[in-house]
């Protein structure tokens, strides 16, 4: 039987929650940055919308990005 190796495991558990840090740190700068202009889901929205891992924290955020993108645009043609 393959016992796992605490070691690595808690390194793994360590760069999954450094990612997690990243990706909030991200998700609340573009909110302090752009507020509404931005439509950020919520975290619970983004679970509830797309799911709960890590890259569906990165589509919202992508469509955030891409809410700004189409406002900047907008002001552009004015």
């Amino acid at each position: 039987m393959h016992q796992p190796n605490i070691k690595t495991e808690a390194t793994w558990q360590k760069i999954a929650m450094d990612n997690v840090s990243v990706v909030l740190m991200i998700r609340g700068m573009i909110e302090e940055m752009f507020g509404t202009v931005a439509n950020m889901e919520s975290e619970d929205a983004t679970v509830l919308l797309r799911g709960p891992e890590l890259k569906h924290d990165g589509e919202a955020i992508l469509a955030a990005l891409r809410n700004i993108k189409l406002e900047i645009d907008k002001k552009a043609k004015c």
